[in-house]
């Protein structure tokens, strides 16, 4: 399991992070995602105080030799911070029925408002990735 050690104080968001076998090389870099969020009753609901983030140590050399691991940890830091991990915690799936599904972003959510402004669509929502076939990755990140 995942025992980090981390301040029991977060000023704004603390990061743990951890290089260990996940599946060998070329096929899962990383993981990650929240492992506390601030409740309902105060300011900044629902966003993550405590995240941690794993990276495959059968990967680390690799990546470190293409320069691909600074992104690869950004792209990490963004599923501590909530990208695909925490839409359905925060109303922002909004499937028909009352179903969340993952190609139903709200669309009357403030990220899809600045998908509409960013990429001049003047309607719509950020399409979610649903047809790799692969865990962790259909329905947890934008197409």
């Amino acid at each position: 399991g995942f025992t980090p050690d981390f301040p029991t104080v977060a000023d704004d968001l603390s990061i743990c992070s951890k290089v260990e076998f996940i599946d060998g090389q070329f096929n899962v870099l990383g993981s990650a995602g929240p492992m506390t969020v601030r409740p309902s009753s105060v300011f900044g609901a629902g966003t993550t105080i405590v995240g941690r983030m794993n990276f495959d140590s059968a990967d680390i050399a690799l990546m470190r030799s293409t320069g691909s691991l600074f992104d690869v940890i950004l792209h990490e830091i963004g599923h501590v911070l909530g990208i695909g991990t925490l839409w359905s915690f925060n109303g922002l799936n909004d499937g028909s029925g009352g179903v969340a599904t993952c190609d139903s972003y709200s669309t009357n959510s403030r990220a899809a408002a600045e998908y509409r402004a960013v990429s001049g669509c003047a309607s719509g929502a950020p399409p979610i990735e649903d047809d790799t076939g692969r865990a962790g990755t259909d329905c947890g990140h934008w197409d």
